[in-house]
């Protein structure tokens, strides 16, 4: 259930998130569907982040209407789908997600259910340095096809 509930309070943000990013770049002429992608593996002092969300913006974006997001899974992996091709910053936030988090972990198990996996995503809030695509510092070269960029962030 906790693992259903996770997913859920996942989903939801990403489709709110998504349908704001969405109405915004539409109606900018600058966002294009690349059809690229960008995959990896987010890291905070070594260990998966599990809570979050990937913010992939253009070099030359003058507003963050031009990004392309995607959530960070349990394992602390993302994927991030029509990215522009190019160099691009990149942010990771969390902190929009804390109530959320903490939500989850809060809700009941399946009664009567023994042996059942017990999941539990830990939230973390990452350096607010990270949650800008400008202050991140984190950036890479997207070429066409799939992209591997691994973000490993330090808490200090």
């Amino acid at each position: 259930m906790r693992l259903f509930v996770q997913k859920c309070l996942k989903a939801g943000a990403l489709g709110c998130l998504l349908a704001g990013v969405t109405a915004c770049s539409n109606s900018n002429p600058r966002f294009q569907v690349t059809g690229v992608e960008i995959e990896g593996l987010v890291t905070l002092d070594g260990k998966p982040l599990q809570i979050g969300m990937v913010q992939i913006v253009p070099e030359s974006a003058m507003v963050s209407a031009d990004s392309a997001v995607g959530m960070i899974g349990d394992d602390g992996r993302y994927s991030v789908s029509n990215v522009p091709v190019g160099i691009v910053k990149i942010s990771v936030k969390t902190s929009h997600l804390k109530g959320m988090a903490n939500a989850g972990k809060m809700a009941p198990s399946r009664p009567g259910v023994s042996g059942a996996p017990h999941v539990t995503a830990q939230f973390v809030d990452v350096p607010k340095m990270y949650e800008n695509p400008e202050t991140s510092k984190l950036t890479a070269t997207v070429t066409k096809g799939k992209n591997t960029v691994n973000l490993e962030l330090k808490s200090k």
